[in-house]
């Protein structure tokens, strides 16, 4: 039952591999409401692939980050389960990329929303985060805040992360997530 990659796609897909699990593990812990769909639109050099297993590894890892056991052959079963419909579409289009994929959870308050490319030598890479554009490499360990723009809150949270000998590496464009 697992979608089948043939020696010739294997190559070609591991970085997008890399990708979407990424991006699904993040959307994944940041979504805070109750999953009624996920879309996961490729477009530019994504849309000429085979698909398939890209989008079982988006699941699995979006199921994943909150459940046990979750893997790219039980995730469709358990988003059919759950009345989680999956969408997937593809566009020869990508914008200023040349290749993007966009994860979209859908739930009962709006719509979450994940793009990623990649980056020279198939680096993965979020390039927008409900559609606030960045530019971040994904790491095992991330803080993701969002909040009002307030005098001097970056900086007292600079200063709390400091005073947990935590060391901060600055995301090299950062977008103002909310108002």
């Amino acid at each position: 039952n697992m979608p089948s990659i043939t020696a010739e796609d294997a190559p070609k897909l591991k970085p997008y591999m890399t990708l979407v699990e990424q991006m699904g593990k993040l959307a994944g812990q940041i979504n805070q409401h109750a999953i009624t769909g996920i879309e996961i639109v490729y477009q530019g050099h994504a849309a000429a692939l085979n698909v398939k297993p890209l989008t079982a590894v988006a699941l699995a890892s979006v199921l994943g980050a909150n459940m046990e056991g979750v893997n790219m052959v039980s995730a469709p079963v358990i988003a059919k389960t759950r009345g989680i419909g999956i969408t997937e579409s593809r566009s020869d289009q990508a914008g200023e990329l040349t290749t993007a994929v966009t994860l979209r959870i859908r739930h009962e308050k709006g719509a979450l929303d994940v793009t990623g490319t990649l980056f020279g030598g198939g680096q993965p890479r979020i390039v927008a985060l409900d559609r606030v554009p960045i530019e971040a490499a994904l790491t095992p360990h991330m803080l993701l805040v969002r909040n009002r723009d307030k005098p001097g809150l970056i900086g007292g949270l600079g200063t709390v992360l400091a005073d947990a000998g935590i060391q901060p590496r600055p995301v090299h464009r950062i977008g103002v997530l909310g108002a």
